[in-house]
């Protein structure tokens, strides 16, 4: 549990130029520092006919890139909020594309240097989605020899199709199904896994149920959830996001789990209040 805050100024020094400075901070409840941690803010982002975007320096990583949680778990949007290096994306009502590299740690005498990035491509077809996800980490450097040298190398391939109903209480339902494989190639270790994620869901009001399937044959990714590297699951959950106010949303969710392997189920809950304002200072 925990507080956060990002607070930057927007100078637009072109029309297609924008420069943003600003600070983070991050507070989780029960830490006695002032701060469990603070970083500078401050970004170039080149705009393209409103489609393309080119970053350098801070990037927008919201919802870990939309990556699935089997790639980039979901509690990273709480532990590690800030992402630092390149980033191109294309937004458009067919496509939608987010290519970026994150430098995390530099090559010390404590520890190797860690990048990570990936990309993550959606295509639109009537009511199809096609997905491709891609995810990269690398502990390396030549300065300092602390520790092995690794990749990472993560794959998602999926599809989902969905339906619009005209409902007053089911709005909408669908399907989603991937298929993931994982390849670790390093000084001291080598190892390779593959999984099938499967997922059923429907819109009730505005919430989300849904009902996720997993099977996996030593699928283990660095930052994705490591309750996928169980050989077979089943997630059951519902999802809320709502608008509040003008400028605020809440997010709730929980979902149980229960493993086919061992015979183990659990439970997880999420409270999210999220703030999102501006200023004009000058037109």
């Amino acid at each position: 549990m925990g507080s956060s805050l990002k607070s930057f100024f927007t100078f637009q020094q072109a029309d297609n130029l924008t420069l943003n400075l600003g600070l983070y901070g991050i507070l989780f409840f029960g830490d006695e520092n002032f701060l469990s941690d603070a970083k500078p803010l401050a970004s170039y982002t080149f705009n393209l006919e409103d489609s393309f975007y080119f970053t350098m320096g801070y990037l927008d990583n919201e919802n870990r890139h939309n990556m699935l949680d089997a790639l980039q778990r979901e509690q990273l949007e709480y532990t590690r909020q800030i992402d630092y290096g390149f980033q191109v994306q294309m937004k458009n009502k067919y496509a939608y594309l987010d290519l970026w590299i994150n430098w995390n740690l530099l090559n010390t005498p404590e520890h190797r240097e860690y990048l990570d990035g990936g990309i993550n491509l959606y295509v639109y077809i009537y009511n199809f989605i096609f997905n491709l996800q891609r995810y990269w980490s690398h502990h390396g450097g030549t300065l300092f020899p602390s520790g092995p040298i690794k990749n990472n190398y993560s794959l998602a391939l999926g599809l989902e199709n969905y339906y619009n109903l005209k409902y007053r209480v089911f709005n909408k339902i669908g399907y989603k199904i991937y298929y993931l494989a994982y390849d670790q190639q390093g000084t001291l270790t080598k190892r390779q896994g593959y999984g099938t994620l499967g997922e059923l869901y429907s819109y009730v009001l505005n919430f989300k149920l849904y009902c996720d399937f997993w099977y996996g044959n030593n699928f283990f990714t660095e930052e994705g959830n490591p309750l996928y590297q169980h050989s077979g699951s089943i997630f059951c959950g519902v999802r809320n996001e709502t608008r509040i106010s003008e400028i605020a949303d809440f997010i709730f969710e929980f979902r149980v789990h229960f493993f086919l392997d061992t015979g183990i189920s659990g439970a997880e809950g999420r409270l999210e209040l999220k703030s999102t304002f501006d200023y004009l200072i000058k037109e």
